[in-house]
């Protein structure tokens, strides 16, 4: 039969870092994801000058 603390020990590392790591992941923002990249710089150029000459943002 297993002892009732095996689930608690989660790795190796001293309680006290443990511990630590909680209190940083609490204090830190959020991570979010960055989504999509931004299309280059050239790209959104050429894109409103193809808008300028009357294009529509579909067709362009």
């Amino acid at each position: 039969m297993a002892s009732k603390d095996w689930a608690r020990k989660i790795s190796d590392v001293p309680e006290g870092t443990r511990r630590q790591w909680r209190a940083d992941r609490a204090l830190r923002a959020p991570m979010r994801s960055p989504g999509r990249p931004q299309p280059s710089r050239e790209v959104q150029r050429q894109f409103w000058r193809v808008i300028a000459t009357g294009v529509t943002t579909v067709e362009a």
